[in-house]
């Protein structure tokens, strides 16, 4: 990894090129929530980079991110920068809080005169932004451009927790800026990017930047203007960069070039690399090429065809596309089995009876995948809510401790904090019953639909004219050559409402696991804790006993699943003590070798090093499951005896 970052570095100078000797250098990684890669930055990367970096004798080298959900240094933590951060040099910084500076955007921004940053931002003397390759459900692509919506304070911005930093996207609402172009623009002409990184190894094609499927190029692109840089990786996606709002926007204010015929490409070529990605839902009009053209390139891999088979199915597959830009096809892979759901916008004008495409329980999944977007949305909505009030709280009892506001003034804020919080947390007491719910409908729904093979649509031995013109409502292009509707005369196409089950479920999950089960305790802990110091409010104390009384079941079903997670890390914990007490005795072992003179010293200490860090590894992570033990243990212990104060 290192040697191929070095080898595409000294493409563009080299690392001396971009990084004076003793600078403080700050990377941006892309860690926006704990998913694992590529929809976050592979920590391998950013080591390899750090030791590149290191060459130079940085002053300090702040790796630097400020994810939209979770706590950043939590995400760094759970994505394996643990020993990023052990590196001597080398700081974790969460970009959301800490000392803010506002810096002006010269001229004037597109959407944002000035933003709140983190001081660091402003003092780095080299800014790396090292940023995954995908695309992207708003703003077309992610790159290393993209990468800097992380460096707006989330404190300002967004609340803790929160997705997306919401205020960037308000704002951009505001101003008519659909695709972020705007405000990516403005990032970038407050903050300048001394060297873009952008891992290709694995990207992201279709529904990103979380939902999409990963793409293995293999590629590593490095670039020091940011505009060029994001314009060829565009490209190598099979975007029109000329097309992308970011870049179009960011070539007008003279950040950088995205005329591709200006950009001198070093080691392989665009056309070596070139692989069109499947672009996020409605963004097919800033393709490089046509719907026909991507389908004839995915052809070129999937089709083992005969080449006179392969001319004829061509011809037969142009006159289906012809309308591909009105109608589209979804196809989803299960079990070995290619299930494809036919989806009709507009309803074709048939002169015979339509007995070729089967709509099977469309009108029921596509409601409850409103009913599921509205009620993820709201659940989300509230718990911002309900963790901008603890912030809030969090800070009137610093103000109290410093003395800075008297006693009375606190049981004021503190008294209206609580009435917010009875509401907000009703709410999402009601909400996530109300997901689990329709979680449950949805599995009933799934487990109908098991067995569909008998709701097909066949194409005929011998395909009628008005076969051919009824199948062209049919949208899309890739699955259709992925299950080889074209290959033989008969072959089924099955419906996929239990695959659409199977998403609209883990939907859900994915709305409930933003909620995981430490952050509701603390919740409950917090709200319980209010209202027993303020003894309620007399026009609030029914709701908040209803309140009070929700949170003792969710308390009760939450220690029960402690229970279970509980005995899971004991385990855990029990095999990582016998691991280091195996790599001790490994030591012992090497020192006694070391000293009856059986090894050299050179390969003592290379072997001691490695069993070393091995040891510092195993032994944080025995230190971070104890601690989560006693964390968990300690918060359900003290919830449950306040419950007992209150109830």
């Amino acid at each position: 990894m290192e040697q191929s970052l070095q080898e595409a570095l000294n493409y563009i100078g080299g690392i001396s090129s971009i990084i004076p000797e003793g600078a403080k250098v700050l990377i941006k990684p892309n860690i926006v929530r704990y998913q694992s890669p590529p929809d976050t930055t592979d920590p391998a990367i950013v080591k390899a980079l750090i030791n590149l970096i290191k060459q130079r004798n940085p002053s300090v080298i702040w790796v630097a991110e400020g994810s939209g959900e979770g706590n950043t240094i939590e995400n760094f933590m759970a994505l394996g920068y643990s020993e990023i951060a052990a590196m001597s040099g080398v700081e974790l910084v969460d970009l959301n809080y800490g000392d803010l500076v506002e810096v002006s955007i010269p001229g004037g921004g597109y959407v944002f005169d000035s933003f709140m940053f983190n001081k660091k931002v402003v003092e780095a003397d080299v800014f790396i932004s090292l940023a995954c390759m995908k695309t992207h459900s708003m703003a077309v692509v992610t790159l290393g451009m993209k990468n800097l919506v992380g460096i707006s304070a989330g404190s300002v911005y967004g609340v803790a927790n929160s997705a997306n930093h919401w205020r960037l996207h308000e704002v951009a609402a505001e101003k008519g800026d659909t695709y972020l172009g705007g405000v990516i623009t403005d990032l970038n002409s407050a903050r300048r990017i001394d060297l873009t990184i952008i891992d290709g190894r694995v990207a992201m094609e279709g529904q990103g930047p979380h939902d999409g499927e990963p793409v293995n190029l293999g590629l590593i692109i490095v670039g020091k203007d940011p505009v060029a840089t994001d314009t060829v990786a565009s490209t190598i996606m099979g975007f029109d960069a000329r097309k992308i709002p970011t870049l179009a926007l960011a070539a007008q204010k003279g950040l950088g070039t995205n005329k591709l015929d200006e950009i001198e490409v070093k080691g392989r070529t665009v056309k070596e690399v070139f692989h069109p990605f499947a672009p996020a839902q409605g963004h097919n009009s800033f393709l490089l090429i046509s719907d026909v053209q991507l389908l004839m390139y995915r052809w070129r891999e999937l089709l083992f065809l005969p080449a006179i088979a392969f001319g004829s199915l061509t011809v037969l597959i142009f006159v289906l596309a012809r309308r591909t830009q009105k109608h589209t096809v979804q196809g989803l892979r299960m079990n070995n089995v290619t299930r494809q759901e036919m989806v009709i916008d507009s309803k074709p004008e048939l002169t015979k009876k339509d007995e070729t495409v089967v709509l099977f329980s469309e009108i029921s999944s596509k409601h409850l995948e409103e009913e599921i977007k509205d009620k993820t949305s709201k659940f989300k909505h509230h718990l911002r809510q309900i963790e901008e009030t603890l912030i809030r709280l969090e800070e009137a009892s610093k103000l109290l401790n410093s003395r800075e506001i008297s006693h009375n003034i606190y049981e004021v804020l503190t008294a209206d904090l609580a009435k917010q919080l009875i509401s907000s947390v009703e709410t999402l007491v009601n909400m996530r019953e109300d997901l689990e719910l329709i979680r449950s409908r949805a599995m009933i729904e799934k487990s109908k639909n098991i067995e569909t093979k008998d709701m097909t649509s066949t194409i005929s031995n011998s395909p009628s004219t008005q076969e051919i013109e009824d199948l062209r409502y049919v949208r899309g292009y890739k699955d259709i050559v992925e299950s080889q509707l074209w290959s033989s005369a008969g072959q089924p196409v099955y419906s996929s409402t239990f695959d659409k089950w199977t998403a609209l479920i883990s939907q859900i999950d994915s709305a409930l696991s933003s909620l995981p089960i430490d952050k509701e305790l603390k919740i409950i802990e917090k709200f319980i804790l209010l209202t027993k110091d303020n003894a309620t409010y007399e026009t609030d104390s029914e709701r908040a006993g209803k309140t009070i009384f929700s949170c003792k079941q969710r308390l009760k079903a939450l220690s029960e699943k402690w229970d279970s997670i509980r005995r899971t890390k004991i385990e855990q914990l029990a095999n990582l003590e016998n691991e280091a007490e195996i790599i001790k005795d490994q030591i012992k072992e090497l020192e006694t070798r070391f000293f009856v003179g059986e090894i050299s010293q050179q390969i003592f200490e290379y072997e001691n090093n490695k069993l070393q860090s091995k040891i510092k590894n195993v032994e944080n992570q025995i230190s971070e499951i104890k601690s989560s033990l006693n964390e968990m243990d300690t918060v359900i212990f003290r919830s449950a005896d306040l419950l007992k104060e209150v109830f």
